[in-house]
């Protein structure tokens, strides 16, 4: 019904702030794709069965669709308490799974 009413109308009953643009509502709809998928991942990670290297390539894939969470993602970043630790591990598990390590 919104769809059908007229600027004018909207004004009129002050809903013309109500009503997204079509930027807005791509720029809604994007958003909305973005957080799904960081849910997933998230859903992904609470997981009992997620393993490190697991959670690795999780990161790893994310930091692909959203670059500017690289430096808080990475194997090296200030939330991960041993990063040669979690590398080796990495490394190891990548090794008996055979999965070749990204990023």
């Amino acid at each position: 019904m919104v769809n059908q009413l007229s600027p004018v109308t909207l004004r009129q009953h002050s809903l013309d702030g109500a009503v997204l643009t079509k930027r807005h509502f791509d720029d809604a709809s994007q958003l909305h794709v973005d957080l799904a998928k960081l849910e997933e991942v998230t859903r992904l990670l609470r997981d009992p069965t997620m393993t490190l290297l697991g959670a690795r390539r999780a990161f790893d894939t994310i930091v692909i669709d959203f670059p500017q969470l690289r430096t808080r993602l990475s194997p090296t970043a200030t939330i991960v308490n041993n990063p040669a630790l979690e590398m080796g591990i990495v490394k190891l598990f990548s090794t008996i799974h055979g999965h070749k390590r990204t990023g």
